[in-house]
């Protein structure tokens, strides 16, 4: 039965195009022409175009094309590829020139290899892998959408050198053209923008006017309720805004999680985005044009008084040590007396270097040692004055539920001892009574005279100390 119906259904097709045929022929007697698909025949024309056009051309027609373009004879039988060498000025004369055959052939590629996304990428690859980032570029412009993904790879690599205002251009471009950009690009760029590391100074080299052109462009993104965007991109432009010194957009960006979206869709602050922000408000604020950056300290304090107390009553994170040592941070180096003093409180709420009775205990920040403070380089402007109306956690608030200590570190040791010798209170943390005389004697010598370098503060500062932490 198979058989027979193939055969039946084979002769059918033929009886059909036979009846076909037949009228063709019909209808071109009748009418005295002959009857022709023309439809059919520009389809066919259209389509072999498009092959052509998707084909690089010939090695013999690229090196005469480019000999005529670039005004140089290539040398005899060379193969024109993606390894060819040409400066950065020739490629460029090449890119702007309209046929794409002959682009297709310097890139490697071809029309139909550049619809493919994966393809591109590994591409534009292998180009970056050469340090040939031009011709990445191009390959990527040319794939269009298809090289979305490749252009992520490119940000990526430009972050990797320190290019960070180049990787910024590209992501401009593409938002400019209308792409709309996955949580891939957020993650790269802001990212890469945390991490990157100038050549020059050793820190981000950002200017003022991209970092607010990201603030811009991820807040729209924020507002329209893009699903791509999380707290976790919110987390990496907080630690953008610090390395740029931008308080005030970091702020900003902060204040907005509240307002910008509701119900489901809000982003919610998690233990890294309160840790950020705290770490934003311990650095020194940098005054540009119309001083919109110059935060009064007391508002600072005030920020981070609140940001404190909402993190230990969140339900929904787990405090840590980053964060309290961040909290600490803002206050151990600042120039107010006070809030130095207040720090041995914090320190001694957190962590274990004290007994409970010493935590009880109220540090008077009038007693200090007159002639270290002298020399302690601090920033002034980062203290109180007896006007300003600031509201303080109570010492029953910096460690609310008081069920959890952590064990300290090396940093926060050595605050704390700077501290206690600088307000003449014993140092009992008993972690010293542990260590042989002769290390006791190098790790007590030594006393921080600098906020900003850490260093010791040499013989005199070790003569000064008092006698009951020389016998620590």
């Amino acid at each position: 039965m198979q058989t027979l119906y193939n055969i039946r259904r084979f002769s059918t097709s033929f009886v059909t195009n036979g009846v076909r045929t037949k009228t063709k022929v019909f209808k071109s007697v009748q009418s005295d022409r002959l009857i022709v698909d023309f439809e059919k025949l520009e389809s066919k024309k259209l389509k072999k175009q498009k092959d052509f056009n998707n084909t690089p051309v010939v090695d013999a027609s690229a090196q005469k094309l480019l000999s005529e373009l670039l005004g140089r004879e290539l040398p005899e039988n060379e193969s024109i590829n993606s390894r060819t060498p040409f400066t950065a000025k020739e490629l460029l004369t090449i890119f702007k020139q309209p046929n794409l055959r002959l682009q297709y052939k310097v890139l490697g590629t071809s029309g139909r290899q550049i619809q493919d996304s994966l393809l591109v990428d590994n591409d534009v690859q292998k180009f970056l892998e050469r340090d040939d980032l031009l011709r990445a570029k191009q390959l990527a412009k040319l794939a269009r959408f298809q090289g979305l993904f490749a252009y992520g790879t490119i940000i990526e690599y430009l972050l990797k050198k320190g290019q960070i205002n180049d990787a910024f251009d590209i992501f401009m471009n593409l938002k400019k053209a209308g792409y709309k950009l996955k949580g891939r690009f957020y993650n790269i760029l802001i990212s890469g923008y945390a991490d990157a590391i100038s050549k020059r100074g050793g820190s981000a080299d950002v200017s003022n006017a991209r970092i607010e052109q990201l603030y811009r462009s991820f807040q729209k993104d924020h507002s329209d309720y893009n699903s791509e965007v999380s707290i976790i991109h919110v987390n990496s432009l907080l630690k953008v805004f610090r390395k740029g010194k931008r308080i005030d957009l970091g702020l900003s960006l902060y204040d907005s999680l509240k307002h910008l979206r509701d119900g489901k869709n809000r982003l919610k602050p998690d233990i890294r985005t309160y840790t950020e922000l705290i770490r934003l408000l311990s650095i020194p604020s940098t005054p540009t044009d119309n001083d919109r950056n110059l935060i009064p300290f007391k508002d600072i304090v005030n920020r981070a008084e609140t940001v404190f107390f909402n993190a230990q009553h969140n339900m929904h994170i787990k405090l840590d040590s980053y964060l309290v040592r961040a909290y600490i941070s803002l206050y151990a180096y600042c120039g107010d007396l006070k809030l130095r003093a207040r720090t041995i409180t914090i320190i001694r709420e957190w962590y274990r270097v004290s007994s409970i009775e010493e935590i009880k205990q109220q540090i008077d920040h009038k007693v200090y040692h007159k002639k270290l403070w002298e020399k302690i380089t601090v920033d002034r402007t980062r203290c109180l004055n007896d006007e300003d109306n600031v509201r303080l956690l109570s010492s029953n608030e910096i460690n609310h539920n008081k069920t959890k200590r952590f064990d300290p570190d090396e940093s926060i040791i050595r605050i704390y001892k700077e501290l206690c010798y600088l307000f003449k209170i014993p140092c009992t943390y008993s972690e010293y009574a542990k260590v042989p005389k002769d290390e006791k004697k190098k790790i007590i010598g030594k006393v921080n005279l600098t906020d900003d370098k850490l260093k010791s503060g040499g013989k005199k500062a070790a003569e000064q100390r008092p006698k009951s932490e020389a016998k620590i």
